[in-house]
Formats: structure tokens, C-alpha cells, sequence
């Protein structure tokens, strides 16, 4: 089930302004998977909401894979996409049932991002504002669209591209877990090639660095994935930390 040419790491950090850390990252090289939540709701809502999206999204994912390996029908690639799908949704509707049963916690939710990266294929399944990009020979592209109301406003045409990061309001969450019990993330499936690095980020990064800056560091850390994750963190750190920061990071080895 897992991919052996893939390299994988992660880590957190709460910023220098937020009391608590309400994001949550976690990586199973064994599988080939990492996922990236980043809660919402205040209190301590948005760290439980991003604690239940990563965990359960994984336990509902790997429940699966057991389920079809021991009915004999195995588990390829092309199907992790769409059990990525089912078991975020399922772990939608368990976040979404903890805000039914407790009144402190109204207006929990989490942003989420989950790959498993294959043999040819990464296969990603997005909501919110937390986001997956590509550095391919030293080229840096952003793969998912946020899910909010400034990117919302630009794809209509009523702001300019430079205004996304500055507009009033702009980071509401349009999409998230836990709003509603129907969810419709986007569903990826990239194709990938040997020698490429994947970042996940939560928005304490990306509205920390910009690509230019992320994709020289990954450049030049791209041999220890470790190293990379900490240098984004603590350059994230330098012009502010204004946010909680996760990572993670997934590199394609070349042969």
C-alpha cells in the first residue's frame, strides 16, 4: 500500500501571536499518506475539529483498505481518490455530529487537505484554505484553489488577483468540515514524476511566504525534508507568525 520511493515529513508550530495551536498534520509513510486540517471555531474547537479531521480521515481510510484486502479485491492507486473521499466525508459527518451534541462548540470546523501519493499518481482530496503545491525542476505551482470568499469575489471577476490577499472578509471559509453533512471538495489527481516535492500548508505559511520564497527554501533543502519543513516554519516565524503553521512535505526520489 505504500509507495517506496516516496520520502515524507511534517511538523507545527504555533506561531507567534495564537495562544493554541488548532493545527494538525500527520504523515503514514507506511502508506503513503499525509493529511493537514487546520481548525476553526475558537475555544477549543478548532483543535479538536482539525484533531478529529486528521485522525478520523485516516482511521476511515485505512478501515477501508483493510475491508477491500480482505474481501480479495485489493487496493490499487486508482482507487485512493475516491477512498480518500469516502473517509473524509465520513469524518465530515463525525465533526459535524460533535457540534450537534455540544453547544460549545457552534461554529467548529476545519479546513482539510489529504494526499496519497502513489506510484504514478498523487490523489488529493481539499477543502478550505489550507493548500497542496508542486515544485517541479525548481518550478513552483500552487495545485488547489482555495475555498473562500476573496478567491470566490476573483474568480468573478469583482477584485484583481493582488487584491485576494487584502480584501475585507476575504478568508471566510466557503467550503469546511463540519458545516454541513453534505460536503463537495475537489478531488484531485496529478500525475507525478520522479524527483518532485509536494508541500501541504496551512495558510500560517502560505500568508507568510510568498511562492517565490517557499520555492527557493525547498530548493535548497530538498535532499533533507526535515530541514525543509523547519526553515519554512521559522522563516514564516521571521516576517510575523501571525497564524498557526503546518506542514508537510512528500518527495518522489530520483533513481
Amino acid at each position: 500500500m505504500g509507495t517506496s520511493n516516496i520520502e515524507l515529513a511534517c511538523g507545527t508550530d504555533i506561531g507567534l501571536l495564537r495562544s493554541r495551536n488548532e493545527d494538525n498534520v500527520a504523515i503514514w509513510p507506511e502508506h503513503s499518506l499525509a493529511i493537514l486540517a487546520d481548525g476553526i471555531g475558537g475555544n477549543n474547537a478548532g483543535q479538536l475539529a482539525s484533531k478529529v479531521a486528521v485522525d478520523a480521515t485516516y482511521e476511515n481510510w485505512i478501515n477501508t483498505v483493510a475491508s477491500m484486502a480482505g474481501t480479495g479485491s485489493g487496493f490499487s492507486g486508482s482507487a485512493s481518490g475516491d477512498l480518500l473521499m469516502v473517509a473524509v466525508s465520513i469524518a465530515n459527518h463525525q465533526i459535524h455530529d460533535l457540534v450537534k451534541t455540544e453547544a460549545d462548540l457552534d461554529g467548529m470546523g476545519s479546513t482539510i487537505i489529504a494526499c496519497h501519493f502513489g506510484d504514478d499518481a498523487v490523489h488529493v482530496v481539499h477543502l478550505g484554505d489550507s493548500r497542496l503545491y508542486q515544485l517541479r525542476d525548481g518550478i513552483l505551482t500552487q495545485l488547489t484553489v482555495d475555498h473562500t470568499f476573496a478567491q470566490r469575489s476573483y474568480e468573478l471577476g469583482e477584485i484583481k488577483e493582488s487584491e485576494i490577499n487584502t480584501y475585507p472578509g476575504g478568508n471566510f471559509l466557503l467550503k469546511s468540515l463540519g458545516a454541513d453533512l453534505a460536503i463537495e471538495p475537489d478531488v484531485l489527481e496529478i500525475e507525478s514524476q520522479q524527483g518532485d516535492l509536494y508541500l501541504l500548508c496551512s495558510d500560517g505559511l502560505s500568508d507568510m511566504l510568498e511562492p517565490d520564497a517557499i520555492a527557493t527554501t525547498l530548493t535548497e533543502n530538498s535532499a533533507n525534508l526535515e530541514a525543509a519543513v523547519q526553515t519554512l516554519i521559522d522563516q514564516a516565524n521571521a516576517n510575523g507568525g501571525r497564524d498557526n503553521i503546518a506542514i508537510a512535505l512528500a518527495r518522489y526520489q530520483s533513481t
